[in-house]
């Protein structure tokens, strides 16, 4: 489902002219790293990825670490 949110943002992206790379997996990164990288107007690369799941627990346990 986090996935799907990287998908909407690169139809987004393109609809609105922006050349993205296509989102897939990068497990060089993390195993359940997906994600699109593209320019911003400056040159400066940038990324959408998902909602990854060492993020999620660390937002949800931040107390209990």
């Amino acid at each position: 489902v986090h996935e799907q949110a990287v998908d909407r943002a690169v139809t987004a992206l393109r609809a609105a002219g922006v050349e993205v790379t296509e989102p897939r997996y990068y497990p060089e990164y993390a195993p359940d790293y997906y994600a699109t990288f593209f320019d911003d107007p400056d040159g400066v690369r940038l990324e959408v990825t998902n909602f990854r799941a060492q993020r999620r627990k660390r937002m949800y346990d931040w107390d209990a670490e």
